[in-house]
């Protein structure tokens, strides 16, 4: 008897601080003039610190968080500081860290990139703490199959489905199949068509799949009726993070593309088609970087590996999963390499192009420190 009156007093006492904490996550909402959240497979990080680079220059005062290769939280004036996690990352966190700094910084737009991944999360995250006015999903690749869902389209639907009922949606005409039937139940979404003048604008030194921030970036340069003159002046001073992407030369002769923050095979096959042509006739080296919490990545990139014609000359494994990856037959060598190879395999003699790809967290992060250390950047 004693321990169910405890336990009614304990669900009591949770739903009297879940139901204030509510009211205090909706008043600090109700405070900001505008919220933009940043959804789907990939570019969200990118999406989320230029567009609070081009707020900024526009003179509006903007929270911006990200949680892509390091969780950042981006001040009005531009600065980053880092978020220490004590523990794994969690939703809360849009709580207890970015809604928090929104009611000291006191923004006129905050913008967040999206955390979660599972249905229930994203819902959660999207609907009962961020509540945003605009709602962008950057793309649908075949990423997290299994957790987000089983393909393109059932993926589609998690982002679609997390959003709020008021927010205004924004997804790339080209994304415009994977939508369909459930864009139908959803009035307020706008599909953003090719825009040639602002692709003309990119060159080789602005990274893959930057095109697609931009189209997003002018759409809410239309919400905002901030000119365009100011979105194009934003691209010129904008400092890309080489964290994400980089073309480096290591050496005389050595070329080494950072795609290891690309994760899915699509984006990855895309940047290596788009750089291998200018070095047709160098040595062509993959790094694949393993992590042991990815199997299934690393599965998906074995059957591409061995289906997708991947014209390496050679294939470096580097982080777990080695033996695994060795016994499947490819039409090129495969090799295990280790930190204490770094100084001998990254100088050979002949005019080499390395491609590194697979996961950036871990094993990527080290060979990135590693080539940064090398050569210059471009």
């Amino acid at each position: 008897m004693l321990q169910t009156i405890m336990l009614g007093l304990l669900l009591s006492a949770l739903m009297v601080f879940y139901y204030f904490e509510h009211k205090r996550v909706v008043r600090i909402r109700k405070d900001i003039h505008s919220v933009i959240s940043v959804t789907g497979s990939r570019g969200k990080s990118t999406t989320v610190k230029f567009l609070c680079a081009l707020f900024q220059k526009a003179g509006f005062r903007v929270l911006g968080k990200v949680t892509g290769t390091q969780p950042l939280l981006i001040y009005p004036d531009g600065s980053c500081r880092r978020i220490n996690r004590r523990g794994s990352a969690s939703i809360l966190e849009q709580k207890s860290v970015l809604l928090k700094k929104a009611s000291i910084v006191k923004p006129e737009i905050l913008i967040s990139e999206i955390m979660s991944i599972t249905p229930e999360y994203q819902k959660i995250e999207c609907r009962n703490i961020i509540n945003p006015d605009y709602y962008i999903i950057t793309d649908v690749k075949d990423d997290h199959l299994g957790i987000t869902g089983d393909n393109k389209k059932e993926i589609a639907e998690v982002f679609l489905s997390s959003a709020p009922e008021n927010s205004k949606v924004f997804v790339l005409e080209n994304e415009k199949g994977s939508f369909e039937p459930s864009q139908k139940r959803f009035k307020d979404i706008v599909f953003l068509q090719e825009d040639l003048k602002i692709r003309d604008r990119l060159t080789d030194s602005v990274q893959p799949g930057f095109y697609q921030t931009l189209l997003f970036a002018k759409a809410m340069c239309e919400e905002f009726d901030i000119g365009i003159d100011l979105l194009e002046k934003t691209v010129e001073e904008y400092e890309f993070d080489d964290k994400v992407f980089f073309k480096r030369e290591i050496g005389r002769g050595l070329i080494a593309i950072n795609a290891f923050s690309a994760n899915d095979v699509e984006s990855t096959r895309y940047i290596y088609e788009s750089f291998k042509a200018d070095f047709e006739h160098y040595r062509k080296i993959g790094i694949f970087c393993t992590r042991g919490d990815k199997p299934d990545r690393t599965k998906q990139w074995i059957k591409s590996l061995q289906d997708d014609r991947w014209d390496f000359d050679e294939l470096w494994v580097f982080g777990p999963n080695y033996s695994s990856i060795r016994r499947k037959k490819y039409d090129f060598s495969v090799i295990e390499i280790n930190e204490k190879d770094f100084e001998r395999i990254f100088s050979p003699e002949a005019e080499t192009f390395f491609f590194g790809f697979g996961n950036f967290v871990g094993s990527g992060e080290k060979i990135v420190e590693r080539w940064k250390g090398l050569g210059e950047g471009s």
